[in-house]
């Protein structure tokens, strides 16, 4: 539970930082602890700030890639029917 307050407080130190002067190695440790926390879509959005400094780093657009993927699976409904490549409302 500690370890969850600590990231907490570092996000927000480092967000105090990004409004001053956004740079890719805050950006970066941000979207790592967002990460951690298991809270992607703000990770996204920090690896697209760096893609908006730096157009070819190629780190974050893998993770970006990674965790859209990572985000697809989890947000299936797994209840909903067995294969989940098909609408179950349409069987």
């Amino acid at each position: 539970m500690n370890d969850i307050k600590e990231t907490q407080k570092r996000i927000e130190e480092l967000s105090v930082e990004i409004e001053k002067s956004a740079n890719v190695v805050e950006l970066a440790e941000r979207a790592g602890l967002y990460e951690h926390i298991q809270q992607p879509a703000k990770a996204i959005n920090d690896f697209i700030k760096i893609l908006e400094i730096e157009p070819d780093n190629g780190a974050a657009k893998t993770k970006i890639e990674m965790l859209k993927t990572t985000m697809h699976y989890q947000n299936r409904d797994i209840y909903a029917h067995p294969n989940l490549d098909s609408d179950p409302w349409l069987d």
